[in-house]
C-alpha cells in the first residue's frame, strides 16, 4: 500500500492580525475532516502560520513536478517546527 499525505496551502494573511491560538480551529477542522474521510485520526498534522512565500513556492514546485522520488527539505524556524508539531 502506498502511503499518501494530503496537503493544503491557504493564504496569505496578515500575520500581525492573528490572535494567539489562531491555528487550533483550522487544525482541528482538518483533523476532523480527515477522520471523516479515512476513518483514521492520522499520524501527522503539521500546521502553522509561519510558512514564508519562498517556502510555499518550493513546496509548490515539488508538488507540481509530481516526482515521487523527490523530497523537499524546507528550512523551518524552531518556532515553526514547534507550532507545526501541534504543541
Amino acid at each position: 500500500m502506498k502511503k499518501r499525505y494530503w496537503m493544503c496551502i491557504i493564504g496569505p494573511t496578515d500575520h500581525d492580525e492573528l490572535l494567539s491560538g489562531a491555528d487550533a480551529p483550522m487544525r482541528d477542522a482538518v483533523q476532523d475532516a480527515f477522520e471523516g474521510v479515512t476513518w483514521s485520526r492520522g499520524g501527522h498534522c503539521y500546521t502553522g502560520w509561519d510558512v514564508t512565500e519562498s517556502q510555499k513556492e518550493a513546496i509548490l514546485q515539488v508538488w507540481c513536478r509530481g516526482d515521487e522520488s523527490s523530497e523537499a527539505i524546507l528550512p523551518l524556524s524552531a518556532d515553526a517546527q514547534q507550532k507545526g508539531s501541534g504543541a
